[in-house]
């Protein structure tokens, strides 16, 4: 393979459950690291759910708990 490219992700509304569902796991580990001081590997989470947050958006999906976000300032 030569060079890196950006992985695609395409996805369905038929997986905004999982999607859901790993937004909430991403979010404590988040806030576990955060809570041992691993600064990095918080934002590493943090990212991710910010990530899994708008594939819910763009498809149109409602947050399951819209509260359920990690320091509101870090966005």
């Amino acid at each position: 393979m030569t060079g890196h490219s950006d992985a695609k992700f395409v996805t369905t509304p038929a997986y905004a459950p999982r999607l859901g569902a790993r937004r909430k796991v991403e979010n404590a580990f988040a806030t576990d690291a955060a809570n041992h001081g691993w600064t990095h590997e918080a934002e590493r989470h943090y990212c991710t759910a910010d990530r899994i947050e708008k594939l819910l958006n763009e498809l149109g999906q409602p947050l399951e708990d819209p509260t359920d976000t990690l320091e509101k300032g870090h966005r």
